[in-house]
C-alpha cells in the first residue's frame, strides 16, 4: 500500500487527474525550438542551431516551429474520448487578432525519430548539451534517422507521422487546440516521439511565440477518457518476408515484411536482429484482419536476419512478440551491369572541301563558335578532323538509332559558299528509311557568338548568312534531323549526305546503325513548355504551328488559360451561364479540339497523336467569380499587402465556410460537364490538369496556389481540388495502381475508354507538405526540394499517391546545352516523368541576345514558330528518358539502379542547394559534353537489346 502511494504522487508531479472531470493533464517534459532558416553570413545558419533551453518557442511560418514531449504514462491502459493542447502564447506577434497573438492555424504531428532537448537559449551551436537541430537529432551526434535526413524527414506526416490542422482558441488566458485522439494514441503508444506544432497562418514579417517548458507555463495536454482498455492486442499472424531490391541502394540492402493485422492494432514495434527499428520506417496500423507489407530500408545487404514484430494499441497495451527469419536483398552495386563502350572508334582526317569552304560534321546540340570554330564546353577544342559521331579519315558520319526515335547532327561549313544546298539520300540496308523525314535548320547566332535558334532551312543558300550580321564569322553549322520511324528493321544502314555550291559537290558518308529498340509514339517523358499566354490566339494559325513545332520535338507548349488579376482567357473557355453551367462548346472545340484528336499533328512524326498535357480553365475565378461568394465577415477584402494576407487568414473563417454552397455546387457541376464533353468527344489520350497558380500579392486571390509555403495555403489549394475531385468522380485516378498503369502502359493502351483528369500542385516545398494533400493532388510538379528531399518525394509519389514533374528553366543562352538534356536525366532518376521550364514562349527581339525563357520564339520574318536549340537538347533529353523508361520495364530496373548506370558515363548531380526553393532558375551541371551522351546512348541501347 505505501509503495503505491508513493508511485501515485511520483506520477502526480508530471501527470494530474481530476476525477469529477474524469480528465488527466500531462505536462511537457521536454521541448525545443528549431529554425530551418539558412543564414548567408558566416556562423548564421540557424539549422544547426538549437534553442532547447529558451523559455519560449517561435512559430513562424515553417522557418521556426516547435517540437513538444509529453509525460502521458497516466493514459497507458486508458480510452481516449478527447483530446486538447493547451499553450500560453507570448511576444512576437504584429496585430493580436486571435486573443493576443496572430497564430490561429496551426499543423501538429507525431515525431517518428527521438531527439535531444538540448541546452542553448538562443540561436546558439549547443556544443554542451547537443540538442536537436534541424539538420541533426542531436548536434553533432547523431541524424534525423538516415545520412542527409532533416527534422522535415520525421514530421508533418513524413516517415510515417501522423498530421493534423488545429485551431487555436483563446481560452481562460491560453488557446486550447482540439487534437485528433490518434497523436496521443501514439505518444501513449510510443509510436511517437512528441508532438510538432508549427504556424499556419501568419509570415516570416512576425515571429510569433509560446511559452515553453523553461518559462514555467509550457503546453499541456488536457486528455478526457472513458474506461480503460488492459487487454493486450494478439500477436501479428502469417509473419512473412521477402528480399525488395527495389529498395536497395548503392550500397544497402532492404526487406519487406508482412503479417495479417492483429484486431484493436494501432501501430507496432519491429526488431531486426535484436535492434528497435526506427519510427520513420514504420507505418500504423491498416485495417483489422488485412494484410499489411511494411518495407525496412538500409539493411546491410545479403544477409540472414532475424525479424521480431509486435502489435500495440491505442492504449498502449502490447503484444507477446512474434519471429521470423529473411534475407535482406543484395545492394545495386552487386548488381549493376556495366556498360560496354562504344563500337564506334573515330579516325582523324581533314575536313572535305568544297571550293574554298571546309565540311565536316559534329553531334547535335553542340556549340561551334562561328568566328573561332572552336567547339565550347566540349573537352576537345577542335572537332573538325574527329569526334563523337564524325570520322574524319572517311568522311563519315556514324549515328545509332531507336526505332521511333529522331536522330541528329550538324554539319560544319567553314568558309563561304554561293548557291549551297544539302541534300540527304534516303537509307539502304537491311531495309530502306525514306529521306522524307528529313528536315534541316540553320544556327541563328545571338550575342554575336551562340548559336540559339534553329531556323527551318529549304532550297538553296549562301554561307555566311547576311541577315544574322555576325562580323568576321568563319563557320555555319547546319542541323539535320533524321526520323527512324518506328516500324524500321533493326539493322545497319548507310546514305549519302550531298553539299552543293553551284556546279560543285562534296559527299559525306552516313551510317545508321538501328536497335531493335522502340521508343513509343506516346510521350512518357514530357517536356512541358509553360506559357501565360498565347502563343497566338488559340486555333490561330500561329497557335497551331507553335503546337506542331512542340510537338515535333516530343515537347508540349501548356498555356495557363487565365492571369494572376482573375482574367480568364476567352480563348480557352466554353460559353457559361451566370450559374456557371456550360451553353455553347463550340469555341472550346474549335480552338483546342485539334490538340485533343492529335488531327493538327498528321503531318509530324508521331502523326496523330494528341498532346499529352493541358490545362483546363478551372481557377478560383472560373466558371465563377469566388469574391461573389466568399463571405469575408471581418477579414481584409484586398490581400494584396502582405500584412493584409495575415489579417484576412487569422480573421476569416476557413474556406470551406466563407465560399459558398452555390459556388460550390457550380464548381463542381461543370468540371461533371467538361469530364462528360471529353468522354463524348473522345479525348481520352491527354490528361488534363485543373491547376491553380495565382499568388495573393497580385491582388485577386487571398492565398498562394502556387508554391504554397503554409497550412492555410494547402488549406486552400485542398478545398479546390476536392470540388475537383466530386466532380469528376472518377476514383481510379487517386489509385497508386492507376498511376502505375499511366508509367507502364501510357494513357493509350490503358483502354480506360474515358478522360483523365488530374488536379496539379506546383510545389516547391514538398518536404513540407508532407501528406496535407494525399488523395488530392494526383500529378504535382515540384522544384529543386525534390532533389533535396528525394526520400520524401518519392514515398509522397507512392502514398498520396501522385505522377511527378520537375519544374526549373533551361540552361540560358550561351550555357552548355547538354545541361538542358541532363535535366531531363536527372529529373527521371528523382522519380519524374516530365520536366517543366516555367516560362517557355517569347517574341523576336530574342533573336538579338537571346532570352533565358526563349525556347520557341516568333521569329518574324525568319517564321513564327523557332524552336531554340535548347529545344532540341529536351528532345534529346526526353529520347534518352523514354530508353531509361525501357530499362526500368524491360530490365526491372529501378530508378536508383538506372541513376548508378548512368554514372559510368555521365556525371549528374548528388546534392542541390536548398537556399531559395522558390526559384525556377536552371539547375547547373559540369562535365559533360557530347562524347558522355553518345556514348550513353550506345550503351542503353546495347543493354537493351540483349
Amino acid at each position: 500500500m505505501f509503495k503505491k502511494i508513493i508511485l501515485f504522487f511520483s506520477m502526480a508531479l508530471f501527470c494530474t487527474s481530476s476525477i469529477w472531470s474524469q480528465s488527466i493533464k500531462c505536462k511537457v517534459n521536454r521541448d525545443v525550438w528549431l529554425s530551418s532558416y539558412q543564414g548567408k553570413k558566416p556562423g548564421s545558419n540557424e539549422r544547426n542551431f538549437n534553442m532547447g533551453a529558451a523559455t519560449t518557442i517561435k512559430l513562424k511560418s515553417y522557418q521556426e516551429f516547435g517540437l513538444l514531449d509529453f509525460d502521458v504514462s497516466a493514459l497507458k491502459g486508458k480510452k481516449i474520448d478527447k483530446a486538447y493542447l493547451w499553450v500560453k502564447t507570448g511576444k512576437g506577434f504584429k496585430f493580436g487578432l486571435n486573443g493576443g497573438t496572430d497564430l490561429r492555424w496551426v499543423s501538429i504531428s507525431t515525431v517518428s525519430h527521438n531527439w535531444v532537448e538540448g541546452q542553448a537559449k538562443s540561436y546558439a551551436l549547443d556544443k554542451s548539451g547537443f540538442g536537436a537541430t534541424f539538420n541533426e537529432s542531436s548536434y553533432s551526434k547523431e541524424n534525423w534517422g538516415f545520412e542527409g535526413a532533416k527534422v522535415y524527414d520525421v514530421i508533418l506526416g513524413n516517415g510515417n507521422s501522423l498530421l493534423i490542422k488545429g485551431e487555436l482558441i483563446p481560452k481562460n488566458g491560453l488557446h486550447r487546440i482540439e487534437l485528433d485522439k490518434k497523436l496521443v494514441q501514439a505518444l501513449v503508444a510510443k509510436s511517437s516521439h512528441g508532438l510538432m506544432i508549427m504556424d499556419g497562418n501568419c509570415s516570416w514579417i512576425m515571429g510569433c511565440t509560446i511559452k515553453s517548458k523553461e518559462s514555467g507555463k509550457g503546453p499541456f495536454l488536457e486528455i478526457f477518457t472513458g474506461g480503460e482498455d488492459i487487454t493486450a492486442p494478439k500477436s501479428p499472424k502469417e509473419l512473412k518476408s521477402k528480399s525488395a531490391v527495389e529498395f536497395a541502394t548503392e550500397k544497402l540492402g532492404a526487406i519487406d515484411i508482412s503479417f495479417k493485422v492483429p484486431e484493436d492494432t494501432f501501430s507496432f514495434n519491429i526488431k531486426i536482429n535484436g535492434k528497435n527499428i526506427d519510427r520513420w520506417q514504420i507505418p500504423f496500423a491498416k485495417k483489422e484482419n488485412s494484410s499489411q507489407t511494411i518495407t525496412i530500408v538500409d539493411q546491410v545487404p545479403n544477409k540472414e536476419i532475424k525479424i521480431e514484430v509486435q502489435a500495440v494499441d491505442a492504449s498502449g497495451n502490447a503484444s507477446t512478440w512474434v519471429s521470423t527469419k529473411g534475407n535482406t536483398s543484395v545492394n545495386l552495386a552487386s548488381l549493376m551491369p556495366k556498360l560496354s563502350e562504344s563500337d564506334f572508334k573515330p579516325k582523324a582526317g581533314e575536313p572535305v572541301s568544297l571550293g574554298t569552304a571546309k565540311i565536316w560534321a559534329f553531334p547535335e546540340i553542340t556549340q561551334i563558335d562561328p568566328v573561332t570554330t572552336e567547339a565550347l564546353f566540349e573537352r576537345e577544342k577542335d572537332l573538325h578532323k574527329k569526334n563523337a559521331v564524325w570520322d574524319g579519315a572517311s568522311s563519315t558520319v556514324r549515328l545509332v538509332a531507336a526505332r521511333g526515335e529522331i536522330i541528329s547532327f550538324q554539319i560544319g561549313i567553314d568558309g563561304k559558299l554561293d548557291d549551297c544546298k544539302i541534300e540527304l539520300s534516303n537509307l539502304s540496308g537491311v531495309g530502306s528509311i525514306s529521306n522524307k523525314g528529313v528536315r534541316l535548320f540553320r544556327s541563328w547566332y545571338v550575342s554575336k557568338k551562340i548559336s540559339e535558334y534553329a531556323i527551318p532551312l529549304k532550297g538553296s543558300f549562301n554561307t555566311p548568312f547576311a541577315d544574322n550580321g555576325i562580323e568576321n564569322q568563319k563557320h555555319q553549322s547546319i542541323t539535320v534531323d533524321y526520323h527512324i520511324p518506328i516500324d524500321t528493321k533493326a539493322g545497319a544502314y548507310t546514305g549519302k549526305i550531298t553539299i552543293s555550291a553551284g556546279k560543285e559537290k562534296a559527299t559525306l558518308n552516313l551510317t545508321v546503325k538501328v536497335f531493335n529498340v522502340i521508343i513509343p509514339e506516346e510521350i512518357h517523358f514530357n517536356p512541358e513548355m509553360n506559357c501565360y499566354s498565347g502563343p497566338g490566339k488559340a486555333g490561330s494559325k500561329k497557335f497551331k504551328d507553335n503546337y506542331r513545332l512542340a510537338h515535333y520535338h516530343r515537347c508540349t507548349i501548356n498555356r495557363v488559360p487565365y492571369s494572376q488579376a482573375g482574367r480568364t482567357h476567352s480563348d480557352w473557355i466554353p460559353a457559361v451561364d451566370k450559374k456557371g453551367n456550360v451553353t455553347d462548346w463550340s469555341n472550346f472545340d474549335n480552338n483546342l479540339g485539334g490538340l485533343l484528336d492529335g488531327s493538327w499533328f498528321k503531318d509530324n512524326p508521331r502523326s496523330g497523336v494528341p498532346v499529352p498535357t493541358i490545362y483546363l480553365p478551372f481557377y478560383e475565378g472560373w466558371p465563377l467569380n469566388f469574391k461573389d461568394y466568399y463571405n469575408y465577415g471581418k477579414a481584409p477584402k484586398n490581400t494584396k499587402e502582405k500584412e493584409d494576407y495575415v489579417k484576412h487568414q487569422i480573421l476569416a473563417d476557413p474556406i470551406e465556410k466563407a465560399i459558398s454552397d452555390e459556388y460550390k455546387k457550380a464548381f463542381a457541376n461543370c468540371v461533371s460537364q467538361f469530364y462528360a464533353h471529353f468522354n463524348k468527344k473522345g479525348w481520352n489520350n491527354t490528361i488534363a490538369e485543373a491547376y491553380l497558380n495565382n499568388k495573393y500579392n497580385w491582388g485577386y486571390t487571398h492565398w498562394i496556389l502556387d508554391e504554397p509555403t503554409q497550412l492555410i495555403d494547402w488549406e486552400a489549394l485542398n478545398f479546390f481540388g476536392l470540388l475537383f475531385k466530386k466532380g469528376i468522380n472518377d476514383p481510379s485516378v487517386y489509385t497508386k495502381q492507376w498511376h502505375e498503369d499511366l508509367f507502364s502502359k501510357g494513357l493509350s493502351k490503358m483502354n480506360r475508354n474515358r478522360p483523365s483528369f488530374l488536379y496539379r500542385g506546383d510545389i516547391s516545398r514538398p518536404a513540407w507538405q508532407g501528406s496535407m494533400s494525399n488523395g488530392i493532388i494526383n500529378i504535382m510538379y515540384s522544384s529543386r526540394q525534390m532533389l533535396i528531399a528525394n526520400r520524401i518525394v518519392k514515398r509522397q509519389k507512392r502514398e498520396m499517391p501522385t505522377t511527378l514533374y520537375s519544374y526549373g528553366s533551361a540552361n540560358k543562352p550561351g550555357d552548355n546545352n547538354y545541361e538542358t538534356a541532363a535535366w531531363c536525366l536527372n529529373s527521371y532518376i528523382s522519380g519524374s516523368d516530365g520536366v517543366l521550364p516555367w516560362s517557355g514562349i517569347k517574341g523576336k527581339a530574342s533573336l538579338i541576345d537571346g532570352d533565358k525563357n526563349g525556347l520557341i520564339i516568333d521569329g518574324g520574318k525568319l517564321g513564327h514558330a523557332i524552336a531554340s536549340f535548347r529545344i532540341h537538347a529536351f528532345r534529346r533529353g526526353a529520347q534518352d528518358c523514354e530508353l531509361l523508361r525501357l530499362l526500368e520495364l524491360e530490365k526491372g530496373y529501378s530508378r536508383e539502379m538506372i541513376a548508378l548506370i548512368i554514372g559510368q558515363k555521365l556525371q549528374l548531380l548528388k546534392k542541390v542547394s536548398s537556399a531559395n526553393l522558390d526559384s525556377a532558375g536552371a539547375i547547373k551541371f559540369s562535365k559533360m559534353d557530347s562524347y558522355n551522351f553518345a556514348e550513353l546512348k550506345e550503351s542503353i541501347l546495347k543493354l537493351l537489346q540483349k
